[in-house]
């Protein structure tokens, strides 16, 4: 399995699915690997990732 994607996503798909009411294609995300969480923000128009935190819990 590729970075960014989980069960039932799109191999081409990093961000997966696309919401139908987003009309900027901004989204806040979370992804998770053991302790490890970043939260962060895209916009999939201007195509901008900004990772807004990193926690690690252990």
């Amino acid at each position: 399995m590729a970075f960014g994607q989980g069960p039932g996503q799109a191999r081409g798909d990093v961000f997966g699915p696309e919401a139908d009411t987003d009309i900027e294609g901004e989204d806040l995300r979370t992804a998770s690997v053991g302790p490890l969480t970043v939260v962060y923000w895209i916009n999939r128009t201007r195509q901008r990732l900004h990772v807004i935190d990193i926690v690690w819990l252990g």
